[in-house]
């Protein structure tokens, strides 16, 4: 048997592939949160038979594997794990489920939850893992809560990635963007996203106690960071709505529309978020 060179480094190469730790070669996973927004009252949903479309998922963190199926996030997860089964592996993608209210003495008691329920995610996976955390509307102040409530825990959270689809920007939160918590943050809004808008922070107790002063009603955009980038989402023609981000004709782009930021990062950074646009109609 003739064996050359080039047989001979391949040989060595196995050799020393078998010798090292089987750790080098195993990527950590990804776990995904899915954080929903605010919810209808129960006594309007029930008044106007809509109450199920408000039913999320359960309270608290609820594995995407035994998600019950008259949960309405059964199927957002589900849609995303068909579209990218690698990146949102369904026994590594959990929901919380918080109380909903508009209210940001709720979000902030959501955090609180949030965070201890992080806390003991975290221990399932000893070998480490990456934290994305994908949220909708008020979700994601839930989630900009957590800098100030971990602030003087012993253990520290990190997100790797923080996806905040159609937040409302209040003046309350949206400091906390800055906090070494959060590595990477993409906001996806569309400024044909009035409810973003409605919810009045110019009017909250918290803001008046605290002699904040700001516009009455919520923002758009956050202010530009190094570690944020904000894009335009369309569909066709038109931008989308703010309950457009949670259904499944976005949901299902959305793992395309992740890869198009991370390729095009620096180009979206430098520009106005105005002129950052992914049209989903355009991703095969």
């Amino acid at each position: 048997m003739i064996i050359n060179f080039h047989t001979l480094l391949f040989i060595q190469l196995l050799l020393s592939m078998v010798n090292m730790p089987l750790m080098k070669y195993i990527q950590p996973p990804t776990i995904t949160v899915i954080v929903h927004g605010s919810k209808m009252p129960d006594t309007i949903g029930k008044l106007l038979c809509v109450a199920y479309k408000f039913r999320y998922a359960p309270m608290g963190l609820s594995n995407a594997q035994y998600l019950d199926s008259t949960y309405s996030f059964h199927k957002l997860v589900n849609t995303l794990n068909v579209s990218d089964p690698d990146r949102f592996a369904l026994r590594n993608t959990y929901l919380f489920g918080w109380n909903g209210k508009v209210n940001t003495v709720e979000r902030r008691k959501a955090a609180e939850l949030l965070y201890e329920e992080l806390v003991e995610l975290a221990q399932r996976y000893p070998q480490g893992a990456k934290l994305q955390i994908i949220t909708h509307s008020h979700g994601g102040n839930v989630v900009l809560n957590l800098p100030v409530i971990q602030k003087d825990k012993p253990v520290k959270i990190i997100i790797d990635k923080l996806i905040l689809l159609a937040c409302p920007v209040q003046q309350q939160t949206a400091p906390n963007l800055t906090d070494p918590m959060f590595k990477k943050i993409i906001g996806c809004i569309s400024k044909a996203d009035v409810i973003q808008l409605l919810d009045l922070q110019g009017l909250h107790k918290e803001n008046h106690a605290q002699r904040r002063c700001g516009s009455l009603f919520s923002k758009r955009r956050f202010c530009p960071q190094d570690n944020l980038v904000q894009v335009r989402i369309q569909s066709g023609m038109r931008d989308i709505g703010h309950i457009d981000f949670v259904r499944k004709p976005f949901i299902t782009k959305l793992p395309q529309v992740l890869c198009v930021i991370d390729e095009r990062w620096d180009e979206f950074h430098a520009q106005h978020p105005d002129n950052n646009i992914i049209n989903i109609k355009d991703l095969t």
